[in-house]
């Protein structure tokens, strides 16, 4: 098959297709930056505030790819699209190997986010056109540990990677990145399954949205300030921290399969309550106590959530009748709170010098997620109902 066949690929093409992009465009772009902020701070690139402000910058860049992602995936053919999002990818990986200040890290740091949100959104239902109907759920579970994949083995091998300096770090991720585009080049289906429609919403879906909005300022703090935190705030260090994220990544690892496990046993509305509750308390931890015990058991259960959320909301959406419409809301709405969060935090830090109020912060924010949720619903959702199809 040459470069340019527009035959539709078999169905491991396309879902390893889908899985290189959320393990490129996500893991490696998008979290590998977390571990790497201790690093950036102590090698003078960037300081304490600049590094918090680079993060921001990604998920700035993820809203704005979120947002492309419906006018993508209305496109006649996908593929140029999604390769080009790839090439970004490893671009914006390769450009922040070179130390040219804040302003250039946060310029490549846009450019991963876009090429990330754009790659979540139109990717894993991409290759949905040549997967058959009674694969693709196991096809999406594939796909979506690609999250978690690439935050443990990011974490896994930051250390040694950083042994050999930062611009060889960036180089090696781009690399990566850029074998798993090559890898993945002519496994994208031309066209989607189905044109989908504009995002939109319903009063049906309003406590679910606003719901997953304030989850998404929950877990920044988690995702951007927790190995800066552990490495230079408690004083443990880049290998420490780094170490703590693998941890992370194996939270992520295990997350969508529970949080679809646990909808399937309580319900969608238990389900995405009680484990809202129950993150709002472990997002505190580091906020409390600098034991590194407890912040291990906050790490890897919130690492579990950051994927995980997306099943529970995904069943609420399905039990309430919700389509690709209102999962395309939801998904907007959370790029929103994750952006504005990650701003807002910066700038809390760079006034404050101290991460505590911004992890009290986060475990409100996902209280009130619940309290939203349950002050807002004007009807239950079915007790059961079948798992959530791939967004």
């Amino acid at each position: 098959m040459s470069w340019g066949d527009v035959r539709t690929p078999s169905p491991a093409a396309a879902t390893f297709a889908a899985f290189a992009c959320v393990l490129a465009g996500i893991g490696f772009a998008r979290f590998a930056y977390t571990p790497l902020m201790p690093a950036l701070v102590e090698a003078g690139w960037v300081s304490p505030a600049g590094a918090g402000w680079a993060g921001a910058a990604n998920l700035v860049g993820y809203l704005a790819g979120a947002l492309l992602g419906p006018a993508i995936a209305r496109r006649p053919d996908l593929r140029p699209w999604l390769r080009g999002m790839m090439v970004l990818t490893v671009v914006s990986l390769a450009a922040s190997a070179a130390p040219l200040g804040l302003a250039w890290l946060e310029l490549w740091r846009f450019g991963a986010g876009v090429a990330g949100g754009a790659l979540m959104v139109v990717g894993p239902t991409a290759a949905l056109a040549a997967i058959p109907p009674e694969r693709r759920g196991r096809a999406s579970g594939v796909v979506f540990t690609g999250v978690g994949l690439g935050i443990a083995l990011s974490g896994f091998a930051l250390p040694w990677l950083l042994s050999h300096g930062l611009v060889a770090t960036w180089l090696a991720l781009a690399a990566a990145c850029a074998l798993l585009a090559a890898a993945s080049w002519r496994g994208w289906p031309a066209r989607p399954v189905a044109a989908p429609p504009r995002p939109q919403a319903a009063p049906a879906f309003l406590p679910v949205h606003l719901a997953y909005a304030l989850s998404a300022i929950a877990l920044v703090p988690h995702m951007v300030f927790l190995i800066d935190h552990v490495a230079r705030g408690l004083g443990r260090g880049v290998t420490e921290g780094a170490l703590l994220w693998a941890l992370f990544g194996l939270g992520a690892l295990c997350g969508p399969m529970a949080a679809g496990w646990l909808v399937d046993r309580i319900g969608p509305v238990a389900a995405m309550r009680s484990v809202f509750a129950a993150e709002a308390v472990l997002i505190a931890v580091p906020a409390v106590t600098g034991a590194m015990l407890p912040i291990t058991v906050s790490a890897v259960a919130v690492g579990a959530f950051v994927p995980g959320v997306a099943p529970l909301v995904l069943g609420r959406l399905y039990a309430l009748g919700g389509g690709t419409g209102a999962w395309a809301a939801a998904t907007i709405g959370f790029s929103i709170g994750q952006a504005g969060a990650a701003m807002a935090f910066s700038a809390l830090y760079a006034a404050l010098g101290t991460h505590a109020p911004i992890f009290a912060i986060g475990a409100a924010a996902l209280a009130a997620a619940v309290a939203v949720d349950i002050a807002l619903s004007r009807r239950r959702s079915p007790p059961t109902s079948p798992r959530p199809p791939a967004p």
